[in-house]
């Protein structure tokens, strides 16, 4: 799947460890990339008190009935396009972790993500690229009220997520979290990690699969 044609000046500065890219993909093919991941069925459903509500499609899954959300998560082109921001190689992460690709899936009224540090398990760097694929709701720009807020030293920022934006950030080093899901609403996420190195410790490992568990269910502890 290839990207659209970017220029110069639409390459944003990483100072901020966070990026976001609007209309990221070229219409046609986020219209396909989208219509691909609404036919997905098989959402992992996760209620973690007091830290996550909410819906995740596993790696597993989407490397068999998802080949378009594969093939720009593999593409050359993307991962060269993520260095170029932030400076160095990346690779995915490995493709046994359920999470390495993976689609976020907030259907329910609650559905929602408390702040928190993402935990990097691997030894490089650890970067996620989240793709807006629907966000649709009753707030007055159509969008759904569950927002993406990043904390900063004067105050929350929300960041925008509209359908085909990529947000781009370091989550080991932003405190984020998302706000609650109203009834009616719908938000689906396509998410993919990279590392400047995705070799990981023993230890580590052990608790990036209870992580996953909380998303993608007992399976993920054997992964």
């Amino acid at each position: 799947m290839m990207l659209r044609p970017f220029s110069s000046n639409e390459i944003p500065s990483f100072d901020e460890l966070l990026v976001t890219i609007p209309n990221f993909l070229p219409e046609e093919s986020f219209r396909a990339l989208k219509q691909e991941i609404e036919s997905l069925t098989l959402v992992s459903r996760g209620h973690v008190p007091m830290y996550r509500k909410g819906g995740a499609i596993d790696y597993e899954t989407l490397k068999q009935h998802a080949p378009q959300a594969l093939e720009l998560y593999q593409s050359t082109e993307l991962k060269a396009f993520i260095t170029k921001i932030i400076g160095t190689p990346v690779l995915q992460t490995p493709a046994h972790h359920l999470n390495s690709l993976s689609v976020l899936v907030y259907s329910q009224p609650g559905d929602h993500i408390s702040w928190h540090h993402d935990k990097n398990y691997y030894r490089g760097r650890y970067f996620t690229a989240l793709l807006a694929i629907e966000n649709r709701g009753h707030a007055a720009d159509g969008l759904s009220s569950l927002r993406l807020l990043v904390r900063k030293k004067d105050g929350d920022i929300t960041v925008p997520t509209p359908p085909n934006t990529l947000v781009l950030f370091e989550g080991e080093k932003i405190f984020h979290r998302t706000t609650q899901l109203k009834e009616g609403e719908r938000r689906v996420l396509l998410s993919m990690t990279y590392s400047t190195d995705p070799t990981y410790s023993f230890a580590k490992n052990a608790l990036r699969r209870v992580k996953d568990a909380s998303f993608f269910g007992l399976k993920a502890l054997w992964k």
